[in-house]
């Protein structure tokens, strides 16, 4: 199927990428893996074939650090957002709207941001820009060091060891009881 990122969002990649190009983009994402494509997702294009998220790398070092990032979009609220999750962290703009509460799914979004826009075409496909002009200067309580990069020993195929991860339902949703992302790599051929 083919597929498009979200207007919302190539807009929102522009301003990052313009704001800090030194930034890494190691965990940087768009549409979805083969793991995506067997679960709900944002990271699968939706029926119009429209991709409704983004992951964006942290690399404070490169000028973007996203756990603050996503502090700073929380605080603007954006009708375009639908949730936001950084750092073992999600808000979302109508559960809870704004508020940050702990993420319990598989992939705690620490190497990255993931950004999802709301469903309806007038949200994802609007081009104005965001409001992220000002410095990033705040933060969200209590930051924990992003875990390294991946080793050449963790990357797959030319993708992260997140990327192979398959947990069940939703990005926005969690689990208690799913076991560790090093439980679950895959087998390196032999």
């Amino acid at each position: 199927m083919a597929w498009r990122l979200a207007h919302a969002l190539s807009t929102l990649r522009k301003q990052i990428d313009s704001a800090h190009p030194k930034r890494s983009k190691r965990s940087d994402g768009t549409v979805g893996d083969l793991a995506h494509s067997k679960r709900k997702s944002d990271h699968n294009p939706n029926r119009a074939g429209v991709v409704q998220a983004i992951d964006l790398t942290h690399d404070p070092q490169g000028g973007f650090d996203s756990y603050r990032f996503a502090e700073l979009l929380r605080t603007q609220r954006d009708s375009r957002i639908k949730y936001v999750i950084s750092n073992g962290k999600i808000f979302n703009s109508t559960q809870h709207p704004w508020q940050w509460r702990k993420y319990n799914g598989s992939n705690p979004h620490s190497a990255h941001v993931h950004v999802s826009v709301r469903d309806n075409p007038g949200a994802y496909d609007d081009t104005r820009n965001w409001t992220i002009s000002k410095p990033m200067a705040m933060g969200i309580a209590d930051i924990e060091a992003p875990p390294p990069e991946p080793t050449e020993a963790q990357d797959y195929y030319g993708r992260c060891w997140w990327e192979e991860v398959s947990d069940k339902g939703t990005e926005e949703e969690s689990s208690e009881s799913q076991p560790s992302p090093a439980s679950r790599r895959p087998s390196k051929p032999e």
